[in-house]
C-alpha cells in the first residue's frame, strides 16, 4: 500500500503510486492528448475548490498502468456540494475555462442519477454527481441507451492527493476497495468487464435505488 502524509488540503497524500515509478509523462501522442486535457481540468477543479475525485476507468488506468486510458475519461463530483446555489455556475464557469464544451446532460441535478459529458477534438471528459447513502460507499449512475437508470456503488472510506505528473489529483482511498468494487479482484490484469459484474446493481433500475449487495442479480 502506498505511503501517505497530511498535507494542507487537509486530506492526506500520497508519497508514491507503484505503477508510476520510473513513469515521468505519458507515453504515447495519444495518451499526451488526453492529458493535457485531464490535466487543466484537475487544475481548474483544484482551484475552484470542486469536492471531486477521479473515478471509473480512469482511476484504473492510473492505478494499473499510470496511463490516462483509451476512451473517455471520468470524474465524480459530490452531488450536495453541485446543488449548492451557485456551485453549478462555478463548475460551469471552471469546465468552460478548460476549453472543453458540454454537449449532453443526463438527468436532473435535483436528484439522482445526474452526469454532464464534456468534449474537445473528439476527445471526452464523462461528470458523474455522485451521492453517499451508506456509511463506506458512494453510488454513482448508469443511463442504458433504453433510459434504464442503474445504481453503480464503490467502496470509498476517504479522500487522497496524488501528484501524477506534476499535476495534483484526488482519488478514493483506500484505493483497492474502491477498484474491486467497481472492476473486481483481478483488476490489475486486462480483460474483459461488464458493468453489471460486480459495480452496477441491477436490482437498482429504474430509480437508482441503492442496495448494498455485494452482487448484483438477475442482469
Amino acid at each position: 500500500m502506498p505511503s501517505i502524509l497530511e498535507t494542507s488540503h487537509g486530506e492526506p497524500v500520497l508519497v508514491s503510486m507503484p505503477s508510476c515509478a520510473g513513469i515521468s509523462g505519458p507515453r504515447s501522442l495519444a495518451d499526451q492528448l488526453r492529458w493535457d486535457i485531464l490535466r487543466r481540468v484537475l487544475l481548474v477543479l483544484k482551484t475552484a475548490s470542486v469536492p471531486y475525485m477521479l473515478s471509473d476507468g480512469s482511476l484504473l488506468f492510473l492505478v494499473r498502468e499510470c496511463s490516462v486510458g483509451d476512451s473517455d475519461m471520468d470524474l465524480n463530483v459530490d452531488q450536495s456540494w453541485w446543488q449548492k446555489t451557485g456551485n453549478s455556475e462555478k463548475f460551469e464557469k471552471a469546465m468552460i475555462s478548460t476549453g472543453l464544451s458540454k454537449t449532453s446532460t443526463f438527468g436532473k441535478l435535483e436528484q439522482f442519477g445526474y452526469e454532464e459529458r464534456w468534449v474537445v477534438q473528439g476527445l471526452q471528459v464523462d461528470v458523474f454527481a455522485s451521492d453517499s447513502v451508506v456509511v463506506g460507499e458512494i453510488r454513482e449512475s448508469l443511463w442504458s441507451n433504453a433510459g434504464y437508470l442503474y445504481a453503480c456503488v464503490l467502496k470509498v472510506e476517504s479522500y487522497v492527493w496524488y501528484s501524477w505528473w506534476g499535476e495534483e489529483v484526488r482519488l478514493p482511498y483506500p484505493l483497492e476497495p474502491a477498484l474491486i468494487s467497481m472492476y473486481g479482484p483481478n483488476y490489475t490484469k486486462r480483460q474483459s468487464w461488464g458493468y453489471f459484474q460486480y459495480f452496477c446493481r441491477c436490482d437498482s433500475s429504474n430509480l437508482g435505488v441503492n442496495t448494498t449487495q455485494d452482487l448484483p442479480g438477475g442482469c
